[in-house]
């Protein structure tokens, strides 16, 4: 498909645009992201499941809400320390321990620095690829992909043991008449249930499923790495005054008494301001200044409902920055107001995974984000293990993004100042 011209229309269009799938994909949007055909080692994009198996994952993700907490306990201390005296930390790189952590929701161990870093290189190396010819890139991609191949080899030969063992235990239970759709009780067993579910023993290759994961896993904690970043600088550059900090404290601390203590799903829906809180976030420190963006794969073009013409292979979105700052939409939309969504007289919030033509840092209409509930849970223990643990000296002025074309990333070299809380 050619790389075609962009286009920007009113949220008016939204409604129709989406509704118009046999014309304008997302998937040629991805793509053109990821320079699969070029840039991924095994073709996972030809013979897709991450879509269907995150919608799984997230239907068990509530289940998984203790252990994932459990690996951001671990990697967060590792990360921000023990020390109670104020010490600066590097935002960016520790908010991505946390979630590439709480995102894979297995027992990663080394594997870890080695997700991160392919992570890391494969953006990369999707980026460089897009901006050549359609002819050179074959040969730029091939060059590109060396530092991803190498972290991947190394990712897969720790993590092909376990899948192995366990892959054999699946196919024993399966043998004996096991329940097939059972709830998987992290990533790695979610991708093994889905790859049996297939009857095809290609899908069994553990190369295979090595890269299936961690594509999964690394598509997942990227943005909310991003996402969280934005987080906290908001959070705390706010009017320390207002004391958002002390009642989220407040919040989380009834919420885990209603638990015993115990990180749950239900400990997690008690939390409707430390919701409202990340999602304000979001509101305000969009991820792009597009939203929704589709690629036009009819070769007769894509017509608005006011008669403009797309051509074939043109990209078309909406102005989602434009939106989400819109004092029209949003009352004082380009003030951070963390409870924003919080309605006090129900004690509830609009949940974070909801979309809407005026929020959508998830996507909105048939193809949004399909693990938004997975990032929603993510940033939620991520946002209280640093508010319940750490001390974070007020900023007095916020660190500003940088862009990236269209792309809005938070701060990667600031820092904030932090301590370990004495709790009695």
């Amino acid at each position: 498909m050619p790389d075609g011209p962009d286009y920007v229309v009113p949220k008016e269009e939204l409604a129709r645009y989406l509704a118009h799938e046999d014309v304008l994909d997302l998937s040629p949007v991805l793509f053109d992201n990821f320079q699969p055909d070029h840039c991924f080692v095994y073709p996972i994009h030809k013979n897709q499941y991450h879509p269907p198996l995150m919608r799984k994952l997230a239907r068990d993700v509530f289940g998984m809400v203790e252990d994932m907490m459990e690996e951001v306990q671990h990697q967060g201390t590792a990360v921000l320390g023990m020390e109670t005296s104020w010490t600066q930390r590097s935002v960016f790189v520790s908010i991505e321990r946390l979630t590439a952590g709480a995102a894979s929701a297995m027992v990663v161990g080394k594997e870890l620095d080695n997700l991160i870093r392919w992570g890391n290189a494969m953006f990369l190396a999707g980026t460089i690829t897009r901006v050549f010819p359609g002819l050179l890139r074959p040969i730029v991609g091939f060059l590109a992909i060396f530092p991803s191949r190498y972290y991947f080899s190394k990712f897969a030969a720790c993590l092909q043991p376990k899948m192995n063992e366990k892959l054999v235990e699946l196919q024993k239970a399966r043998e004996a008449g096991g329940e097939t759709d059972a709830a998987a009780a992290n990533v790695l067993e979610g991708h093994l249930i889905e790859a049996l579910s297939r009857n095809d023993p290609r899908e069994l290759h553990l190369g295979l499923l090595a890269y299936r994961i961690i594509f999964f896993s690394t598509s997942a904690f990227q943005t909310m790495s991003a996402a969280a970043t934005h987080l906290m600088f908001d959070l705390y550059s706010a009017d320390p005054s207002l004391g958002v900090v002390e009642t989220l404290r407040s919040e989380i601390e009834a919420a885990l008494r209603l638990t015993d203590g115990r990180w749950t799903a239900q400990a997690l829906s008690a939390m409707p301001r430390l919701e409202s809180t990340i999602r304000e976030s979001m509101r305000l420190s969009a991820f792009s200044t597009r939203g929704c963006s589709r690629k036009v794969i009819s070769r007769n073009g894509y017509t608005t409902s006011k008669g403009e013409y797309i051509p074939y292979g043109g990209t078309v979105s909406i102005p989602q920055w434009s939106i989400h700052h819109d004092d029209t939409v949003y009352e004082e939309a380009l003030s951070f107001r963390p409870f924003r969504f919080y309605d006090e007289k129900e004690n509830t919030c609009v949940s974070l995974a909801t979309t809407s033509e005026n929020f959508l840092s998830f996507g909105h209409g048939k193809r949004v984000c399909p693990g938004r509930l997975y990032a929603a849970v993510t940033l939620k223990l991520v946002l209280a293990f640093v508010v319940m643990n750490y001390d974070v000296m007020p900023l007095v002025e916020r660190p500003t993004g940088h862009w990236l074309g269209t792309n809005h990333g938070p701060p990667l070299k600031a820092t904030l100042t932090v301590r370990r809380r004495i709790t009695v």
